[in-house]
């Protein structure tokens, strides 16, 4: 019985993003052009994870403040009904690194993460990078390609493949990668 249920527990926790081992030391870009990077993003792809499952259409519209913090709105609509879901909350940009930055949402704390912008070209593509480290040598990691428009063919075939590559020579299993579905009308 024990064998099972730790079977069952093992499998439940990679299909919600929870992996063996540490995290992987992915690097953030640096340098980054905040205003550039502001405005609205659709996720194209993305690693499985438990809070994004039976949703479709995600989006993240990013607006900076003028103390240097992000207002973050991510929406969402249900897969069934097509009810729309919205979380608010803000980003803080590292000082030394600001594409590294901690979102917070308050109304939805299990949202909270370090995120890192891996790459962007500021009009067609980003990735983006989470991953915190569990006890018991595991890691509950997170990824998004994110693009300017709706439809994943607005990213070459080229340019993908080199960001998934950014995640696979450290350490991360791109192999996760789901299409997100984007057939609202936002």
């Amino acid at each position: 019985m024990f064998k099972i249920t730790s079977i069952f527990i093992t499998v439940y926790l990679l299909a919600i993003g929870v992996q063996s081992k540490q995290c992987p030391l992915i690097q953030s870009m640096g340098d980054i052009n905040g205003p550039a990077f502001m405005g609205l993003w659709y996720q194209l792809e993305r690693y499985p994870d438990i809070f994004e499952t039976g949703f479709k259409c995600q989006t993240a519209n990013y607006s900076l403040n003028t103390d240097g913090t992000v207002n973050i709105t991510h929406n969402e609509y249900t897969d069934v009904g097509d009810y729309e879901i919205s979380y608010h909350g803000y980003g803080i940009p590292q000082p030394n690194n600001p594409s590294n930055v901690t979102e917070i949402f308050p109304e939805f704390p299990p949202m909270n993460a370090n995120v890192l912008v891996v790459a962007t070209d500021y009009v067609s593509y980003a990735l983006t990078y989470s991953c915190r480290n569990l006890p018991f040598n595991q890691r509950y990691e997170n990824a998004w390609i994110l693009g300017r428009n709706k439809t994943i063919s607005s990213i070459s075939p080229q340019t993908l493949s080199q960001l998934k590559q950014m995640l696979s020579s450290k350490g991360s299993s791109v192999q996760k990668f789901r299409l997100t579905t984007q057939d609202c009308d936002n």
